[in-house]
């Protein structure tokens, strides 16, 4: 399968690594890459074999003619698009590898009225009224995806541990930068660690560039705490607390096993019956995600 990846916007290293994933990376380009935390875990992983060779990025695409450049030379993409609807020929599926969710609504519209499947990187859109009319354009029901990578991390898998083995009060989730981009990295987790439980009350406070979005889960009578601290540099962190005993916390350290399983996940669904991700549950996170904005 040959994909398109789409960049860039500020601060998302994701069209470098998403598409070394599948094409390996070059190390003697590693210093153009502006993210180093991104050559650092690559190099810790032997190709081809950790690596989704069988598909291949092809094409990339960024408004920034530059930035593509870097990606293709590290990334090793075959070229660059001249245009976004160059971007979209010749290829199987599109990777739209941008964090910036105003703009996601525009673009998955021109891939999916093309009939491309695409894997949307969180947030996903700003608004249900954008997810649901993205969900009507679809070819197929898994034309769309969309997560925050962190769904498919060991964190998730242990928080969900714990909170099946003992009776939690409260969960607070945080995050550094900002809500919009980055809120999806700690609401997505949470809510999949609890099978997606309803969900009463939607508070929100603010303090400058931060924003916390209190809910409550009343079947578990637990609290869950969502905070984005606006605050450029910081760990994304899940602390419980138990009913009796200490807190304990969450982190993720499996960057590149996420970012696997998420792509894989989405290459592997292209063609199947049912989407891997429930719509209601996008929906869910999405509604969340569009409180925190308001």
């Amino acid at each position: 399968m040959k994909l398109s990846v789409m960049g860039s916007s500020p601060g998302n290293g994701h069209p470098y690594s998403w598409s070394a994933i599948f094409n390996g990376f070059d190390k003697n380009q590693s210093e153009i890459c502006p993210f180093p935390v991104i050559p650092t875990y690559l190099s810790e992983q032997q190709f081809p074999d950790n690596f989704l060779t069988q598909h291949q990025v092809s094409k990339v695409w960024s408004q920034d003619r530059e930035d593509a450049q870097r990606i293709q030379r590290f990334s090793r993409v075959e070229s660059i698009a001249n245009t976004f609807d160059e971007a979209l020929e010749g290829v199987d599926a599109v990777l739209l590898a941008r964090d910036d969710g105003e703009n996601h609504p525009e673009m998955a519209e021109k891939i999916l009225k093309k009939g491309l499947p695409v894997f949307v990187d969180k947030p996903f859109v700003h608004t249900r009224r954008e997810a649901e009319h993205l969900f009507q354009l679809r070819p197929s029901p898994t034309s769309l995806f969309t997560c925050s990578s962190l769904r498919y991390s060991l964190l998730t898998q242990e928080l969900k541990q714990f909170c099946e083995q003992k009776p939690v009060e409260k969960i607070v989730a945080t995050t550094p930068k900002q809500w919009a981009t980055y809120g999806m990295h700690i609401l997505e987790p949470v809510l999949c660690a609890l099978s997606f439980p309803k969900l009463s009350k939607a508070e929100l406070s603010k303090k400058g560039a931060a924003r916390t979005l209190s809910c409550f889960v009343p079947e578990r009578e637990l609290t869950l705490e969502f905070q984005a601290t606006g605050e450029a540099t910081g760990a994304i962190s899940f602390v419980a607390q138990p009913r009796s005993g200490d807190v304990v916390e969450f982190r993720s350290s499996d960057t590149f096993a996420c970012f696997k399983k998420s792509l894989q996940t989405f290459v592997d669904s292209i063609g199947a019956p049912t989407s891997p991700i429930p719509d209601e549950e996008v929906l869910l996170l999405t509604d969340l995600l569009e409180r925190g904005l308001s």
